[in-house]
């Protein structure tokens, strides 16, 4: 055993190979409060699961970064102060030591269980991997789990959810026609146009409507002000893995088909590898909801807060169609859906303005 000496930093570590940058979720023991060594401290999230760090030394608790802060892969984020740096403690009781693979529990729940008798046996109903004093307090109390907080990344979506319940929307469909599109964009690109597909001339279509329809791409104030936009900056879903990633692709207006298509390839590539930059991520005045997995044949998207609209797009599927020579053709289509702030677009221009994009996409842009 060392004797007390510098204050021991607690360090984040690696703990992935993606991120660069981690959050803060949740501090297990409180600042001032005595730890020991290999006492779970806290939870720190990445963007694949929520990582546990322990204490490096017995002593006492100083946090240095609050829970739900941003931080770096070697940023000291708390300390341990008049340490005592102790060697592993003595083997666990049988039965703790087998049920310590299973969970992780804090010192004062540990405490908890013996005063009662109990080991972490006894919380086999409990679906969090960390035990806290809490849930031995409820076991005992007879109580079900308490709740609990969403992941950052969702927690960010759910406050769009609740700015969306105040916006009075409304909501209009079409069907477009993918093989037309398909054939478009073929005698426009060439091969070229391999890379393109229904997301990219929808991108395409719905920037190119900015001169005739510019309230569908306006920064909204308060419901009755709103600010012009002067380009089109399209905002598209991407689905990252884990989490639902929205970049924005600045003047989709003045770009071309295939230009749009590489910027997207480009976005979809750093959403999945965490390296969206900030600038990424922000300055959207209209949304793009991709929906194209099997079976989804109608999505309705929620209108983003200062945003007028939202377009959607869903998957691509066979239907049975009236040919001009009276026969019946099978066709590729998928549903484009457009929902809207009625505050600020009425059902007509609506209408008007999905009508445009449909065609503009069949035209490949055109």
């Amino acid at each position: 055993m060392s004797g007390r000496g510098e204050p021991v930093a607690i360090s984040v570590p690696r703990l992935n190979s993606n991120d660069i940058e981690y959050v803060v979720l949740e501090w297990l023991a409180g600042d001032g409060e005595e730890v020991t060594r290999g006492q779970p401290l806290v939870m720190v999230e990445t963007s694949k699961a929520v990582e546990e760090l322990t204490s490096p030394a017995t002593g006492r608790l100083r946090t240095l970064s609050r829970a739900g802060a941003g931080c770096r892969i070697g940023e000291v984020i708390g300390e341990i102060v008049d340490g005592i740096a102790t060697k592993a403690g003595p083997p666990a009781e049988s039965g703790e030591a087998e049920e310590s693979t299973r969970w992780t529990v804090t010192e004062s729940a540990r405490e908890l269980l013996r005063a009662h008798g109990l080991t972490p046996a006894a919380l086999d109903g409990l679906t969090s991997q960390i035990v806290r004093r809490a849930d031995v307090e409820r076991h005992l109390a007879g109580v079900a789990e308490g709740p609990r907080t969403l992941p950052p990344a969702q927690r960010a979506v759910a406050r769009t959810v609740e700015s969306a319940l105040a916006v009075p929307a409304a909501f209009l469909c079409t069907r477009v026609d993918a093989d037309t599109a398909a054939a478009s964009t073929r005698r426009l690109l060439g091969a070229v146009a391999s890379g393109v597909g229904v997301v990219e001339m929808t991108v395409a279509a719905v920037a190119a409507q900015l001169p005739a329809f510019p309230m569908m791409f306006a920064t909204t104030v308060d419901g009755e002000r709103f600010v012009p936009a002067r380009d089109a900056h399209v905002a598209v879903t991407m689905d990252a893995g884990d989490r639902l990633q929205t970049p924005v692709l600045r003047r989709a207006g003045s770009r071309s088909l295939p230009q749009i298509a590489a910027e997207l390839m480009r976005l979809r590539r750093a959403a999945v590898q965490g390296t969206l930059r900030e600038r990424d991520q922000s300055g959207g005045n209209i949304l793009v909801a991709v929906n194209t997995h099997y079976g989804v044949h109608l999505a309705v998207p929620l209108v983003f807060p200062g945003h007028t609209c939202a377009v959607s797009i869903g998957a691509t599927e066979p239907e049975l169609r009236p040919a001009p020579d009276g026969d019946i053709r099978r066709v590729n289509a998928c549903t484009l859906g457009l929902a809207f702030d009625h505050r600020y677009v009425n059902g007509r221009e609506a209408a008007a303005f999905l009508s445009a994009v449909r065609a503009s996409i069949e035209a490949a842009g055109q």
